[in-house]
């Protein structure tokens, strides 16, 4: 996912998500919600329909569409599945 996040950005770097809770390469579906205290990447995709709550942190992991991390889970190196949901204050 890392090579295709870097291809992204040297080709299209406005599909790339922006922001203070985002850190290097991010794409974010428009309509997945990201709640505050977040920080996401690097190398994360977050597909249609994702819900993100409160205080996650996401990286080098892809969401899937319709999956829900609850808030305060840190996810790393991972892949969530179709409406997947991740318990509050999970860890690895």
């Amino acid at each position: 996912m890392a090579l295709y996040l870097s291809h992204v950005r040297q080709t299209s770097p406005e599909r790339l998500a922006e922001g203070d809770s985002f850190v290097g390469n991010v794409l974010v579906d428009p309509s997945a919600k990201i709640g505050q205290g977040c920080r996401i990447g690097p190398s994360v995709v977050i597909g249609p329909n994702v819900i993100i709550e409160d205080g996650v942190c996401l990286s080098s992991s892809t969401v899937l569409r319709g999956a829900r991390i609850c808030s305060h889970a840190w996810v790393q190196s991972s892949i969530i599945g179709w409406q997947s949901i991740v318990g509050k204050w999970v860890r690895p």
